[in-house]
């Protein structure tokens, strides 16, 4: 028999089960990760990694159930309809284990294409990661991008982008690494726009972290 003392379910997104003696540390910081949706559960158990893992092994009766590694991480993933949930498991205090539930919603296309046709960015950038989240009172978003312009017309680009459409600057300068990078502050509106931009290997990487206040 499967004891479980609580489920976890919040905007929509399935009941996440959970073994006995859980500590719930976080609950579904919504994230858009590469166009695709999902949520995050952080938890703490005083039993031990097998014994959690079992657990969920009963709970889904093996059904659409895979097992791997990840880094040091040992999950367990399973299909349940439009959603992939994968619980990733490793040792916490004493004999007990630290956890982590992500929840992605499989219905649908990425939109991916969509989100990167607003971003700001010069002729030939590639976007190589686009994570977004939402928590209470906040809204946040990190893309990486790289292109073959040099730091400074990546600087000028943004510059004269966001000064043109009314932000007020609140920083400009050239950062203390060896790369030449260099990093802007913009805000406008509860909504505040940071860009750095920095040189490897022939390429200029430009970290784009958007946040704003409000729901």
């Amino acid at each position: 028999m499967v004891l479980v003392c609580t489920q976890v379910n919040a905007g929509g997104w399935p009941k996440l089960p959970l073994p006995k003696n859980v500590k719930v540390t976080t609950v579904g910081e919504e994230l858009l990760v590469n166009g695709m949706p999902m949520r995050v559960v952080l938890f703490t158990s005083s039993q031990s990694n097998t014994e959690v893992a079992t657990f969920y092994m009963n709970l889904w009766e093996s059904t659409n159930v895979s097992e791997n590694r990840f880094g040091s991480w040992y999950q367990i993933s399973h299909l349940d309809k439009n959603y992939f949930i994968t619980v990733q498991l490793k040792p916490g205090a004493g004999k007990g284990t630290t956890a982590r539930a992500v929840i992605t919603r499989t219905d649908g296309k990425s939109k991916l294409s969509v989100l990167q046709n607003r971003i700001p960015k010069m002729r030939g950038t590639m976007v190589l990661s686009d994570v977004s989240s939402k928590d209470v009172g906040s809204r946040g978003r990190t893309i990486m991008m790289s292109n073959s312009f040099s730091v400074s017309s990546n600087v000028d680009y943004y510059r004269d982008h966001y000064r043109q459409n009314g932000w007020r600057t609140m920083m400009d300068q050239g950062t203390n690494r060896s790369d030449g990078g260099h990093a802007l502050v913009f805000i406008k509106s509860g909504t505040e726009i940071a860009v750095v931009a920095s040189r490897e290997n022939g390429k200029t990487n430009i970290i784009f972290n958007e946040s704003r206040k409000g729901r």
